[in-house]
């Protein structure tokens, strides 16, 4: 249960308190109760910041003001905590929760709707059932975590995250089992990202409440402080898209920073290349964005994969603050082809599959300019191989589109290959005009017709089966036709499959044609 107000600090300490050093006006006094807590620094820096909302009241005529840090957090009190943190503008209008009515307060005496409203616009905050958010309930350490989570604008890389990865990172905790399946993404990720560690004795004990205190120290070690990448994924590849990152910090709103850093690390928080900045004076202004080319301290190029990145400042008391770390992916865009099967018959088709790289907007089979189908993270689609296609290899080419317009391309080949022969021939050649000939085919014995067609005859000839593989046909070589050389198209049949191919027939001139004529005067 709440204390209310008891006592009044000792003048002493009250003196103490007024003599420290502040860079800001409050709206309300310095809480008594904060003296030598664990969680005074922390709660000092929302103080400042006008971010935490403590208990005031009058006792024999002064005022005075108490943080409660060994209360049980509320779900209100931690909705409005986060909405100020991350500056979320009040919301007056509307009603999320038929349990937060206009006018409901925290802390006896501070309005909280309008602020619960921004949370829960920005998804922050969920409700529980029946569109409630039992606002006096008290926070448990996962519902926390998972509220500062969600105000990171990591969604995409939350996104990222499959099972397998969610359950590798829990279990590293005794109890990693125990977070709430509708929790389990935004608590891995917290714990990837070093939003929170765990106890020394190696749990989490996601559904303990979270004290009034501990609610502090979660929101101080990870929101007051900001850093944002101008890009979710780089690609450093020089092809001038997309090839350097911009880091940037929101600093304090009321602290005088003297200096501050920048810190981009491995998934270890081992960190691979740092920057740093001197303020030296009180001054409101954000130090300028740093950019970052995807290479380390010693100006190697660092391999794609995901990176941390965080920022801290420190102030004109020595405290050194920092933001969450914030996940970046660095991904050089490439694409891969392959086919399966490698060698088919005509008739078939084959599975033309792509794996991309750099998270690709769109993937094309560019030959026919088919999209093609994401699926278990490889880009699919099938290619017919109609029935008289020619044995030999084919090309496919496939392209992979950014969300930068940037392109990428890879190529694979099939092989067609029949395995039922057919082999055809034309007898005499060369032959001349009105000379009969012959052509023959040897086939399997599957075939259930073969016919030809001559290039002066726009109708097809069937061929006759004179054995069980040998067919046959005859046909005159019209008079008058050019010398020169004549394709005779054969083609095999079976129920589901054709097979064609070509022979030649040289036509030269006859006898007649090249007789000369002499007249004697």
């Amino acid at each position: 249960m709440r204390r209310f107000l008891s006592a009044v600090a000792s003048a002493a300490l009250v003196g103490a308190l007024l003599q420290a050093p502040v860079f800001s006006s409050p709206s309300e006094i310095w809480y008594q109760d904060m003296v030598a807590h664990w969680a005074q620094d922390y709660v000092r820096l929302l103080w400042e910041e006008e971010v935490s909302d403590g208990f005031q009241g009058t006792w024999g005529g002064c005022i005075s003001s108490v943080f409660e840090p060994q209360d049980r957090c509320t779900r209100a009190e931690m909705a409005v905590l986060l909405a100020k943190a991350f500056r979320l503008a009040p919301q007056t209008l509307g009603q999320t929760f038929w349990d937060v009515p206009p006018g409901y307060c925290i802390c006896y005496n501070k309005p909280a709707h309008a602020y619960i409203e921004a949370a829960a616009r920005r998804a922050l905050v969920k409700g529980t059932v029946y569109g409630c958010f039992a606002p006096e309930r008290a926070v448990t350490r996962e519902e926390a975590i998972a509220m500062i989570i969600r105000g990171l604008d990591i969604g995409r890389f939350l996104d990222t995250l499959d099972q397998a990865r969610i359950t590798s990172l829990l279990q590293r905790f005794f109890d990693g089992t125990f977070v709430s399946q509708s929790l389990r993404r935004e608590v891995a990720a917290a714990t990837l990202l070093k939003v929170v560690y765990g106890y020394p004795d190696g749990t989490l004990r996601p559904g303990q409440d979270l004290l009034r205190g501990e609610a502090a120290a979660l929101i101080a070690r990870s929101c007051m402080i900001k850093a944002t990448s101008s890009l979710p994924c780089f690609s450093p590849d020089g092809d001038g898209l997309e090839d350097t990152v911009l880091i940037s910090m929101q600093t304090l709103k009321n602290r005088a920073v003297l200096d501050y850093g920048v810190v981009v690390a491995d998934t270890a928080t081992r960190p691979v290349r740092q920057w740093y900045g001197w303020i030296g004076t009180i001054s409101p202004s954000c130090p300028s964005p740093q950019p970052w080319d995807g290479r380390d301290a010693g100006g190697q190029g660092c391999g794609d994969g995901l990176y941390l990145y965080a920022a801290w400042v420190r102030d004109r008391q020595g405290q050194v603050h920092w933001s969450a770390y914030k996940p970046l992916m660095l991904e050089r865009p490439a694409v891969w082809a392959f086919v399966d099967p490698a060698i088919v018959p005509p008739g078939a088709s084959v599975g033309l599959s792509a794996y991309a790289s750099g998270s690709p907007s769109c993937v094309l089979w560019k030959d026919a300019g088919t999209a093609m189908t994401l699926t278990g993270g490889y880009w699919t689609t099938s290619v017919a191989v109609g029935p008289t296609c020619d044995e030999g290899e084919y090309l496919l080419t496939v392209e992979a589109t950014y969300p930068s317009s940037a392109t990428r391309q890879a190529t694979t080949y099939y092989t067609v290959s029949d395995p039922f022969p057919l082999a055809a021939r034309v007898v005499p050649s060369p032959a001349s005009p009105g000379q009969v000939v012959t052509v023959s085919a040897d086939t399997s014995e599957r075939v259930t017709g073969v016919e030809a067609i001559f290039p002066w005859d726009a109708v097809t000839q069937p061929l006759t089966r004179v054995s069980g593989e040998m067919w046959r046909v005859t046909g005159l070589v019209p008079r008058g036709t050019p010398q020169g050389r004549y394709p005779v198209r054969v083609t095999a049949r079976m129920p589901s499959r054709l097979k064609t191919t070509t022979v030649w027939l040289d036509v030269t001139a006859g006898p007649l044609q090249e007789l000369v004529f002499t007249l004697v005067s």
